[in-house]
């Protein structure tokens, strides 16, 4: 799960992010393996609680002291940081 998740041979990765970042945010976010344990019994179906997880892990990955629960403002935070660098 956390190969195919972080990038392996045919799925693409997070820019920038490597295994080993992915792995500390993953061990500070434990509810993330029940949610991913989940959604390989029924993919069809993701509750606003998995999403919600889902999402913090992606905006964990990128900004550690995030309290944003929102991927998209998230990211147009991160992206307007790096305009002004």
């Amino acid at each position: 799960m956390f190969h195919a998740l972080t990038g392996c041979d045919t799925v693409s990765f997070f820019a920038g992010r490597g295994k080993r970042m992915a792995w500390e945010v993953w061990t500070a976010a434990p509810e993330l393996t029940q949610v991913i344990t989940d959604l390989t019994t029924a993919p069809d179906q993701v509750d606003k609680d998995a999403t919600h997880t889902i999402d913090r892990f992606v905006i964990l990955l990128y900004d550690r002291t995030s309290t944003s629960t929102d991927v998209d403002k998230t990211c147009c935070k991160l992206f307007a940081m790096e305009e002004l660098c």
